[in-house]
């Protein structure tokens, strides 16, 4: 399908679809745009250990994924984070 059909397609939908997809078109640019923010921090915090931003513990397990992060548990304050938390990109 070519982008032409797609677009009249849309344009035959009404607004508020229209305005949904819109939205979503947006949050995935936004979503792209904050994977190369998180994946230029992750470079940086590789060099550096792992510890907890709230506590400076560094007693921690991996705590499954949150936004394609790495997402951590304190064993000390038992509270999570990545290696985004307390930064600018956060």
């Amino acid at each position: 399908m070519s982008v032409e059909e797609i677009l009249k397609i849309i344009n035959e939908l009404p607004p508020q679809d229209q305005k949904l997809i819109t939205q979503s078109i947006i949050e995935q640019d936004t979503i792209s745009k904050q994977s190369d923010i998180y994946n230029i921090r992750e470079e940086i915090h590789e060099s550096n250990p792992i510890q907890c931003p709230y506590c400076k513990n560094r007693n921690w397990i991996r705590f499954g994924f949150y936004r394609g992060l790495q997402k951590y548990f304190c064993s000390e304050c038992n509270r999570t984070f990545t290696s985004l938390t307390g930064s600018s990109a956060h």
